[in-house]
């Protein structure tokens, strides 16, 4: 039986497959690019080299089976116009958009509170320690404490520079 390959990206492309443990030199050759884009074939009535390919790692990877003894087995889609191709592109980029809209989080902006009366850093670090809860090793310096009452939603308006 009859069965021939085409190479899925290259106009020609040479490969070798083990048959029976021997490497066998497969080319697929003819490929072209004008007037219309076709990739290199091949074609072969060894049933042994036939196995081999379809047994190939690369199989519908790098090639293709495409005829089967009077059978088409894969077929190019048509050629589309550019409106076409255009109009297809707008399509999938909408989808696109709906895919994200559906999936995409809402920003939520965080509420504050401000904690009135403490005045100074070191009553800042006693309330996220005792409130908080908050590790004391955490909040050495002011600068930590002031970042730590915020990353929690808490401010200290009273506290000074």
């Amino acid at each position: 039986m009859t069965k021939t390959y085409q190479s899925i990206v290259f106009k020609e492309l040479h490969r070798q497959v083990i048959v029976e443990g021997n490497k066998v030199a497969v080319d697929f050759t003819g490929g072209v690019n004008y007037p219309k884009t076709k990739n290199g074939i091949f074609t072969t009535n060894d049933v042994n080299i036939q196995k081999a390919m379809e047994a190939d790692k690369s199989f519908n990877k790098a090639f293709r089976l495409i005829y089967k003894q009077g059978e088409v087995v894969y077929e190019d889609k048509p050629a589309l116009t550019d409106k076409e191709h255009i109009k297809t592109l707008y399509a999938q980029i909408e989808e696109l958009k709906a895919k994200l809209a559906k999936y995409e989080k809402k920003s939520v902006v965080p509420v504050i509170k401000p904690i009135e009366g403490i005045i100074n850093a070191q009553q800042a670090r006693a309330y996220l320690i005792k409130e908080v809860g908050i590790d004391k090793k955490r909040l050495p310096s002011p600068v930590s404490i002031r970042n730590a009452g915020l990353k929690n939603n808490v401010s200290f308006p009273d506290w000074g520079e």
